[in-house]
């Protein structure tokens, strides 16, 4: 029998840029659907970043590729939420490995 990688449950998010009641803008994060998903590879990287940390100083990204059926609120930006953290979609290739399907590369802090 061939073994498969584990499948992993995730709420889509996608982002919403609101008014706060100031007057100031804030994202907020809506349910869009649900996606089963199957992490192929991971990694990590580190990433010099400016805000919220000081500038320059490195932290570790976390990078993985995820396989999945294609799913029309899966595009890049959105949020897969699930119960082992949120990961964010930074590419979709659509229709690989065949038709239907899609490979995720994702991303978290």
């Amino acid at each position: 029998a061939v073994s498969r990688p584990e499948r992993t449950r995730a709420m889509i998010e996608v982002a919403t840029d609101t008014e706060t009641p100031l007057g100031g803008r804030t994202t907020v994060w809506s349910e869009a659907g649900v996606l089963w998903f199957a992490i192929d590879s991971r990694g990590l990287n580190e990433r010099a970043v400016g805000e919220g940390a000081a500038v320059g100083a490195p932290r570790l990204v976390e990078t993985a590729r995820a396989t999945c059926r294609a799913h029309p609120n899966v595009s890049r930006g959105v949020r897969l939420n699930t119960a082992d953290g949120a990961w964010r979609v930074a590419a979709v290739e659509a229709d690989r490995p065949g038709p239907g399907r899609a490979i995720l590369h994702l991303r978290r802090a």
